[in-house]
């Protein structure tokens, strides 16, 4: 009998195998029940059981890693397997924050030099570890900046500004740090890590890879394109991080928009640049776009959250994360369209994020559903929220 593809990808465990054999063998006229425990015959069946439980289990693995929609359903690297042989895509892993800080000897102390490496600065959370290749020196005649580099990867570490003051090593007197605006910029980074490209994205990518095959130039493609992007063109490099875009008006001479932003907000100008580079190279002759960063659309996110008893920190960490986890993932709109922030989803996602603990959630803003309109990208301001 062919077996259904639920049979292939639902193993039986031991405990299963076990009694579906000794039913076979009572309905041959064994007399199982007569098997004490360690009885030779009642071992060799527990044998076979658990070889065909790993049997069983490798098989449902193979069947799940044949189709993309259940790839990642087979366990860790299937999916990548599948979009490797299927689509020749790797997945774009999680990049590293990198920015400077500024060291600021007090007057009186120092000199000192910074050894390669060896600076350490915290923010009382997370760490990040300087990134110079020779020794720097350090006096109270003016600041140095240097840059540092996250130790955990994804944007876990693209902190605020001003948020990093403590340094961890090496410990020299009357010497301080920040992560203050440095140069034109409106942030500290000069490089924002980019988090590890989630199943659903990285499926979607490849299924839009599809619409690359043709001679036109689709709304597929472009997605494809933008969000394959690379800081310098070649695929050995940090992806540019697009992951969310929109269409602007087309006005039929083939000019249009495309707005782009990434998993929490607006593109980088540096990614704006390459993204933009990358549909030049791609483009066909009749077509002339426009990427530009989405601008940003705060929602802010204001009010009490009750739990029944005492909440941890890490579960007002979580009602956070869950109420931008939320916005992050609403698409942006294309020309004619208008994404809205239920206010209800929000509130479910806050009462998701910790079932069973919330006893309230007061929101005094937003007030109602918010609606985004063409070329903005929505992010949550949680700042705002409070834990009576």
């Amino acid at each position: 009998m062919v077996a259904s593809i639920t049979e292939l990808t639902t193993p039986r465990t031991a405990d299963q195998i076990v009694t579906a054999e000794l039913a076979t063998l009572t309905s041959g006229g064994f007399a199982v029940d007569a098997w004490a425990p360690g009885d030779p015959a009642r071992t060799l069946i527990l044998a076979d059981a658990q070889a065909l439980t790993v049997a069983e289990g490798t098989v449902a693995s193979l069947a799940l890693g044949a189709y993309g929609s259940t790839a990642a359903q087979a366990g860790e690297g299937w999916l990548d397997v599948f979009m490797a042989s299927r689509f020749d895509l790797a997945r774009v892993e999680a990049t590293y924050a990198v920015g400077q800080v500024r060291l600021t000897v007090a007057s009186g102390a120092g000199p000192y030099t910074i050894p390669a490496g060896a600076l350490l600065v915290s923010d009382g959370t997370l760490r990040w570890r300087s990134t110079n290749t020779i020794g720097v020196n350090i006096t109270s005649a003016a600041a140095v900046n240097i840059s540092v580099r996250a130790e955990i990867a994804g944007t876990g570490g693209n902190v605020a500004n001003g948020s990093i003051t403590r340094i961890l090593s090496p410990a020299n007197a009357g010497v301080t740090c920040a992560n203050p605006v440095i140069g034109a910029t409106s942030t500290w980074l000069s490089a924002n890590a980019i988090d590890r490209e989630g199943d659903g994205a990285y499926l979607a990518r490849g299924v839009a890879r599809w619409a690359t095959l043709g001679s036109g130039f689709t709304r597929d493609a472009v997605a494809y394109w933008c969000r394959s992007a690379t800081l310098d063109g070649t695929p050995a490099t940090a992806n540019a991080g697009c992951t969310r875009i929109a269409f602007g008006p087309v006005t039929g001479d083939g000019a249009y928009t495309v707005y782009v932003a990434n998993a929490t907000g607006p593109l980088g100008g540096a990614s704006v640049v390459a993204v933009q580079a990358e549909l030049d190279l791609r483009k066909p002759l009749t077509d002339t776009p426009t990427v530009a960063a989405a601008t940003q659309s705060t929602i802010t996110v204001t009010g009490t959250v009750a739990f029944r008893s005492a909440s941890t920190s890490g579960e007002r960490a979580a009602v956070l994360a869950a109420i931008r986890a939320y916005v992050d993932a609403l698409e942006m709109p294309d020309d004619g369209d208008t994404t809205t922030v239920d206010l209800a989803g929000i509130h479910a996602a806050i009462y998701g994020a910790a079932p069973g603990r919330i006893a309230d959630v007061d929101l005094s803003s937003p007030a109602a559903d918010v609606s985004v309109t063409l070329g903005s990208v929505a992010v949550a301001d949680t700042s705002g929220v409070t834990f009576p």
